[in-house]
């Protein structure tokens, strides 16, 4: 009949705009999320660029964080991708395969672990840390530490 013919259009019609709203308002937070994010993640990935323009092959990042839970979810947050590890952040800035790119070592007891198995790693490390002011080469200062002997 007419009228359920009626009913039927504005039920349909309902389901379209709350579908079509319920798009809209995820849309709009993910765009807000994108843009608190992005400020960050241009900064660090440009920075990691300017102290490692490239990563060598089987090399090993070791990224030192501060205290402040902020300052690291903003350096954590850079990297985040889904169901992937943090090495594929690396390997897409990087232009690698993920396969190519070793873990990266955040803490430093796994670092000194992982030089302990082979101390030729060390020539492979490339150190940084990350703070309110955003991401420090210490590579330099972190090798000549470790080639000392000191934890």
């Amino acid at each position: 009949t007419l009228l359920h013919h009626a009913k039927r259009k504005v039920i349909s019609s309902m389901f379209i705009i709350t579908v079509v709203l319920a798009n809209t308002i995820a849309t709009m937070f993910f765009i807000k999320e994108f843009n608190t994010r992005a400020p960050y993640t241009k900064q660090i990935s440009r920075q990691f660029k300017e102290y490692l323009p490239e990563l060598p092959k089987d090399s090993y990042i070791y990224i030192e964080m501060t205290d402040d839970a902020a300052i690291n979810y903003r350096f954590i947050d850079t990297y985040r991708g889904g169901h992937y590890e943090p090495k594929a952040y690396y390997a897409v800035l990087y232009r690698m395969r993920m396969e190519d790119v070793n873990n990266i070592v955040e803490d430093y007891d796994s670092l000194v672990s992982l030089l302990s198995e082979d101390p030729g790693r060390l020539d492979r490390l490339y150190a940084f840390s990350y703070d309110e002011y955003g991401l420090h080469d210490i590579t330099d200062e972190v090798r000549k530490k470790l080639s000392n002997g000191l934890p």
